[in-house]
């Protein structure tokens, strides 16, 4: 169940396609629908389809792939539960049946906000089938949006409930934390917002954000870095053989042998955001700005791979060209924001990819905590996360914005590039 998530060619396994690498490809195709990240027009960029919206086409393979990803995640779940006693007191079997919900509801999520439009707008709309015991799947119509949405609240509930005082040996699993951040994601997509900040605040304990100095070089792609709740584990055999389809040949500029740097295809940001940035936010250094500088690399270097003596250190890596091709010039505005789990120029792919981080739950908590009558608790709580961890100067007021678009801005520049645009 989650090795599924991130495995290259989990959709395509006779293919080669370089879009082809789970729910990672997933969470870039969505933020490439949107207006904040863009890659080039060169006719190398296989997300070229999310971002003129031709991807809603049925006789595409990027929704082929975002349906049979999720759907191979429930069915290898539903597999599972059955094959273990529904009634059993053994706590091991009844945490692994928790876990199990747990991604069969994760699966749902990635569904649902693709194949319908949101909660608010199409409740009673039909979304995607619910694969439930005793149905027969080749007569299952679709269910609504809400009916999907319950479901995954339900399938939560009841995983929260028995993991409670459980432990995991490793991230990429679940615990009672991710449980509760999932529940979180979904309560504030139904506009349950008092339980969604409820939910946020339970699944953020025992973690800390990550500090500015962490943040002030690149960074995101270790399953170690503290401020993980949940994240998927790339590892080295799993990429080996497959070394385009995979978060670091894609999101990643430090990649030697990556898709994306080598076809200046590296996710840019929108010039409009980047420009609402303060100077005094640490995050402003995860994009290059228009002069291809950012001062989060001035301590990276980068080795050409056929001569070592030849090197780029800070701006220098933009235009540095490497012999073999594997990296080309990069574009102003270009992320650096991930770094390279393996080291800069590494050709090892094995980047490991956040699904919860303790920043998206307390942007959760103060945007339920805002929209269910609690402004000022909100306002203390976005000020003290964003002025402690990311922009010393930042004051909440006097930005003219509503809070409800202060929170939404937090959102678009912290979560940038980890597919939160239909969230």
């Amino acid at each position: 169940m989650f090795n599924i998530m991130g495995k290259p060619y989990g959709a395509y396994p006779s293919s080669s396609r370089a879009d082809d690498f789970g729910f990672i490809m997933a969470a870039l195709s969505l933020d490439a629908e949107g207006a904040d990240l863009f890659l080039q027009d060169n006719n190398y960029n296989w997300f070229s389809v999310c971002g003129e919206w031709s991807n809603r086409n049925p006789n595409y393979a990027n929704p082929t792939i975002r349906y049979k990803i999720p759907y191979t995640l429930i069915g290898l779940a539903n597999d599972f539960i059955a094959s273990l006693p529904s009634d059993s007191e053994d706590p091991e079997i009844i945490n692994q049946i928790a876990q199990a919900r747990v991604c069969r509801a994760f699966g749902y999520m990635a569904l649902a906000p693709y194949f319908q439009f949101g909660y608010s707008v199409a409740k009673d709309k039909p979304c995607v089938p619910l694969l439930l015991d005793g149905t027969d799947f080749t007569n299952n119509p679709r269910a609504t949006v809400g009916e999907v949405w319950q479901y995954v609240i339900d399938e939560l509930t009841l995983a929260i409930n028995d993991l409670a005082g459980a432990t995991r040996t490793s991230k990429a699993y679940v615990d009672q934390n991710v449980a509760y951040g999932l529940r979180a994601r979904a309560n504030l997509i139904c506009g349950n917002y008092a339980a969604a900040a409820e939910d946020a605040a339970k699944a953020m304990q025992g973690y800390t954000p990550a500090t500015m100095a962490e943040v002030s070089e690149p960074a995101f792609c270790n399953l170690s870095e503290h401020n993980w709740i949940w994240g998927i584990n790339i590892t080295a055999e799993m990429v080996q053989s497959s070394g385009y389809p995979t978060s670091s040949s894609w999101i990643s500029a430090f990649c030697g042998d990556g898709y994306a740097p080598a076809t200046e295809n590296t996710p840019c940001i929108n010039i409009l955001l980047y420009d609402k940035i303060p100077a005094t936010d640490v995050r402003k250094g995860w994009w290059l700005d228009e002069n291809l500088h950012s001062p989060n690399w001035a301590n990276l270097t980068w080795v050409d791979p056929g001569d070592a003596t030849v090197t780029a250190t800070g701006d220098a890596i933009a235009t540095f060209e490497t012999s073999d091709g594997g990296k080309t010039v990069f574009q102003p505005y270009t992320n650096i924001k991930f770094g390279m789990k393996s080291g800069v120029g590494s050709t090892v792919n094995n980047n490991d990819w956040p699904l919860m981080r303790v920043e998206e739950m307390i942007l959760i908590q103060a945007e339920g905590l805002a929209k269910s009558g609690n402004e000022a608790q909100a306002k203390t709580v976005l000020e003290n996360f964003v002025k402690t961890y990311r922009d010393p100067e930042y004051k909440i007021d006097g930005r003219g914005l509503s809070l409800a678009d202060e929170i939404w801005f937090q959102r678009r520049v912290e979560l940038w590039g980890e597919g939160f645009f239909n969230s």
